[in-house]
């Protein structure tokens, strides 16, 4: 009777842990023009670093949000990318720049995208979205 409690006890805390985790992941939404996009975050070096790298798709109302602990010019590429994308170029809730039709370049790109001014964010969708939007 023992081990079906504790076993029941650690089935039921895994389950906990699971829904914790899968809760926590889910993504946010930005409003765009009165559209939805949901959003992953990108709020630490190591997330900022993989960014979209390596995925095979992005939903068309999908994205992934960078956010910088400060303003400062940022700098992307398209490395290990495997789909083309808009880079909207934001600081405070202002868009102050659009970067469109980035095309991937695998492991060794030779493009670098800055923003034109200090930014605190950046939002990476998939090309076109830009437009379809009407940013």
């Amino acid at each position: 009777m023992f081990i079906r409690r504790a076993i029941f006890a650690i089935i039921f805390g895994v389950l906990i842990l699971i829904f914790y985790f899968a809760t926590k992941s889910s993504p946010t939404q930005v409003i765009i023009n009165e559209k939805h996009i949901s959003v992953d975050i990108a709020d630490d070096d190591s997330e900022r670093i993989r960014g979209l790298s390596g995925r095979k798709s992005l939903a068309k109302d999908h994205g992934m949000l960078f956010i910088f602990p400060t303003k400062n010019i940022q700098t992307f590429w398209m490395k290990d990318m495997r789909f083309p994308l808009d880079i909207i170029w934001i600081s405070g809730d202002k868009v102050i720049g659009l970067s469109e039709n980035l095309q991937p370049e695998g492991l060794n790109p030779r493009n670098f995208y800055s923003s034109s001014a200090s930014v605190d964010k950046v939002l990476e969708i998939n090309a076109g979205l830009v437009k379809d939007l009407d940013i």
